[in-house]
């Protein structure tokens, strides 16, 4: 295996072979602790066999061409900015208004409204996407969120 990787660097398997599929699973990520012949990985929280018994520290792997694994180099998160598109976009809904792709395009918000609405919901924002049709039948979503009060509940 080539050297592209460097003793301490993350790494996350993206590809297996089937043969692999006994030890190791897509998304598994490890720190590479060596060289020789081939790659020394450790895996972090392994588990062998079917067992589902988790052994921290005991996932070093030797691994080489012929174990059909592709890793790659784990990237750092980039870190959010202040005042991006979805602060500005959950800031308007916040205000208790609700908000349309249309809408959205003309205060300046972007073109992927869906896109953004997913993002704040996955920070755990509940968003309620309402179905509409304009005047031709066309349908289209308007975006409103749910406020929480003081004690944490919805109202």
């Amino acid at each position: 295996m080539s050297k592209k990787y460097e003793v301490g660097q993350r790494v996350r398997i993206t590809a297996l072979t089937a043969h692999a599929y006994r030890h190791f699973s897509v998304g598994m990520t490890g720190t590479v602790t060596g060289y020789g012949d081939s790659l020394c990985v450790e895996f972090d929280n392994w588990t062998h066999g079917h067992s589902g018994e988790t052994d921290v520290g005991e996932g070093q792997w030797y691994i080489d061409k012929s174990e059909g694994i592709t890793l790659a180099k784990v990237r750092k998160p980039r870190p959010r900015k202040a005042g991006g598109r979805c602060d500005q976009v959950l800031g308007f809904l916040l205000a208790g208004k609700s908000l349309t792709q249309g809408e959205a395009i003309v205060l300046g918000f972007g073109t992927r409204l869906a896109a953004t609405v997913h993002t704040l919901k996955g920070r755990g924002h509940t968003i309620i996407t309402t179905m509409k049709e304009d005047s031709f039948g066309h349908p289209y979503a308007e975006y409103s969120l749910v406020k929480r009060s003081a004690s944490g509940k919805r109202k």
